[in-house]
């Protein structure tokens, strides 16, 4: 089981990077040697505001703490989103490892490691520097017990909010899964990628600043702080740290938000994993991989030129052709939706 293992290990481990979305001679080790060196650039150039900060500043402090958090579950939501099929048994899966005398067990936890290793990974370059220069500047005195207490406060909660976003895109997956033929799957799995990442980018650029204390203490902000994750952690940071006012009912209140939401997301995508492994590996061979095309889906006819249709033709095609083309070009509708809607509300304001 351990050979078996290993080898599935290597193979999935590959198969994290789509390479339908390389180069002709792209290699994806170097690549994700490049994504590495980029989140540790990123990490660095976290680490600079430190340089000009004097003096022990709170409100600074507690906006720093949100912000790291913030990125860090940006990151990992989104990198989780790319790799969507990269868990869950595909029909290539299906076709070649059944089989063969290989546990489903195996091939579960072979792909599970084979995602969460690179997602570990990118955490660690994205706080390599600002995880050991920021922690000095959280913890609430100059104590070494209080810099240990700080140092691990910040990395268990970076890891604990990474893999709450980690799960939760593995759940939502895992449901659609479960509810959705595997033809339906197919077809709706761009759009729900296109969905995830705009309200992981949008809940990042829209969410407001409330680490303030008149902030935290309004009524008014608390349906925001109810609904938005990056908060929770921060409140379970601000309880594991032992800051000034951690035992403060807002910071208990969203600590235990933190708690219950990575209990429940850690339940959600063990059930859905299981069943996935345990039920619906054989029944993908029997399902039909493509639907049958629906008129109402065909282009109608245009008042224009027939060389003006079959440029519009040709270009709507390329753009749609496959399904990784489909999510490149939501994630850039997404983007672009995103960017629109903040301009908007910059220049109404």
């Amino acid at each position: 089981m351990s050979q078996q293992f290993r080898v599935l290990y290597r193979v999935f481990l590959l198969r994290v990077v789509d390479l339908e979305l390389l180069a002709a001679e792209g290699d994806p080790v170097k690549l994700l040697g490049q994504f590495a060196a980029l989140f540790a650039a990123i990490s660095l150039l976290f680490s600079l505001p430190l340089i000009v900060v004097g003096g022990n500043d709170l409100e600074f402090a507690h906006e720093a703490e949100h912000f790291l958090l913030a990125a860090t579950m940006l990151a990992i939501g989104l990198l989780a989103v790319l790799n969507w099929d990269a868990v869950f048994p595909d029909r290539k899966d299906a076709l070649i490892l059944s089989p063969l005398p290989i546990d489903a067990r195996t091939i579960f936890l072979a792909k599970l490691s084979s995602l969460a290793c690179p997602l570990g990974f990118a955490v660690l370059a994205l706080n390599v520097f600002s995880g050991l220069l920021w922690p000095l500047y959280f913890a609430p005195s100059a104590s070494p017990i209080a810099l240990i207490r700080s140092f691990a406060a910040y990395w268990f909660t970076i890891f604990a909010a990474s893999v709450f976003m980690f799960f939760s895109v593995l759940t939502l997956h895992g449901l659609a899964s479960h509810l959705l033929p595997y033809r339906l799957l197919m077809r709706a799995s761009a759009w729900i990628q296109m969905a995830a990442f705009c309200i992981f980018l949008g809940t990042y650029i829209l969410e407001p600043s409330l680490e303030s204390p008149q902030a935290l203490a309004a009524p008014a902000n608390h349906p925001l702080l109810a609904s938005l994750p990056s908060y929770w952690f921060w409140g379970l940071f601000q309880q594991l740290n032992g800051s000034s006012g951690s035992s403060h009912s807002t910071y208990v209140w969203l600590a235990s938000r933190a708690w219950i939401a990575l209990a429940l997301v850690t339940a959600g995508a063990v059930t859905t994993l299981l069943l996935s492994y345990r039920r619906s590996l054989r029944k993908l061979i029997e399902e039909p991989s493509i639907s049958s095309s629906n008129r109402w889906l065909r282009m109608p006819a245009l008042p224009c030129d027939s060389l003006s249709l079959a440029i519009t033709t040709f270009c709507l095609c390329t753009l749609l052709r496959s399904r990784p083309h489909r999510v490149i070009l939501s994630f850039y509708l997404g983007g672009g939706w995103l960017w629109f809607s903040s301009t908007s509300m910059f220049f109404h304001f």
